[in-house]
C-alpha cells in the first residue's frame, strides 16, 4: 500500500461555501485529488449532488456511492439499475459503490449469505454495465455480516476510523480514515486515502464508459423469390424477423 492518495466524500451533510478554496486546502500536506460522492438511496437523489458535481467536474475525479436500502437482490439489482441511469451521461472516472449499512435493513439480522447475496446483486449489475464497481464496508459488517471470502471478490472501500497505519487490513483499494476540517466548507467532511492509481486503472482498462443499447428497426421490401434470402440474412445478424404482404 505504498500509494496514498488522499480524498474527499460528500453527501447532502456536507455544505461547500467555497470548492475553490476546498480543492486548494489539503491534509497533512496531501492535495484533494478525488471526491465520491452520493448519488442518493431508493430511487432519490441526494438533495446536493447535482450541486457537488458540477462545481467538481472537471477539476477532480469523481466516483459515487449509493446509500441502499434493498432488502432482496432484486431490490439490488434495481437499486443498481437506477444508478445506472443517473450516471449514464456523466463523467464518473472513479468506482461506482454500494452503501449498505443502514439499521433498519440489517436488523433483524441478515444472514451472513443474505447480506452478500444483496451486495453481490447490485455489485455485479455495476460491473456487467462496464463500470469500476466497489464495496464500502466497515470492519464489524465484514466480520460479522458478510461472506467474506465471497464479498471481497469485489474491490474494498474500507470504513474505519483509526490512526494511519493501525488500521484493519482486508486488501482495501481505498481506506476512510475519519474527518477533517477543510477552507470552504462548513464543518467537517470525511477523508480517504486511495492505495491504487484508480483513476489510472480505470481509465486504461476502458472502465466506466456507458453500455448503451439501441433497438433498431429496418424495413425492406423484397419479392417473393428474394424473401427467403432476405430473412435469411437478416437472422444470422441477430434479428428478430417478420414480413408482411404489401
Amino acid at each position: 500500500m505504498a500509494v496514498k492518495n488522499f480524498g474527499i466524500d460528500l453527501s447532502y451533510a456536507n455544505k461547500i461555501n467555497d470548492y475553490g478554496a476546498l480543492l486548494a486546502s489539503d491534509y497533512n500536506g496531501h492535495k484533494i485529488k478525488y471526491a465520491i460522492l452520493r448519488l442518493g438511496y431508493i430511487g432519490k437523489v441526494d438533495t446536493r449532488f447535482a450541486e457537488h458535481y458540477a462545481a467538481l467536474s472537471g477539476k477532480i475525479p469523481l466516483g459515487v456511492y449509493v446509500y441502499s436500502y434493498a432488502r432482496t437482490p432484486e431490490a439490488a439489482r434495481e437499486e443498481a439499475q437506477w444508478a445506472l441511469k443517473q450516471i449514464k451521461e456523466l463523467n464518473i472516472e472513479f468506482p461506482v459503490i454500494f452503501d449498505y449499512e443502514d439499521s433498519k435493513v440489517l436488523s433483524p439480522k441478515l444472514s451472513k449469505a443474505e447480506y452478500t447475496a444483496i451486495c453481490k446483486a447490485f455489485l455485479d449489475e455495476i460491473k456487467a454495465a462496464g463500470y469500476y464497481a466497489m464495496m464500502y464496508c466497515n470492519p464489524s459488517l465484514i466480520e460479522m455480516y458478510a461472506d467474506k471470502a465471497e464479498l471481497l471478490k469485489y474491490p474494498l472501500w474500507l470504513a474505519h476510523y483509526t490512526d494511519d497505519g493501525k488500521q484493519k487490513q482486508y486488501g482495501q483499494k481505498m481506506w476512510q480514515f475519519g474527518t477533517f476540517r477543510p477552507a470552504g466548507a462548513v464543518g467537517e467532511i470525511d477523508g480517504n486515502y486511495a492505495y491504487e492509481q484508480l483513476g489510472r486503472y480505470i481509465r486504461e482498462n476502458g472502465l466506466n464508459k456507458p453500455i448503451i443499447k439501441y433497438k433498431v428497426i429496418g424495413t425492406k421490401t423484397v419479392t417473393k423469390a428474394d424473401l427467403g434470402k432476405a430473412q435469411a440474412q437478416l437472422i444470422a445478424l441477430g434479428f428478430d424477423v417478420d414480413a408482411e404482404v404489401l
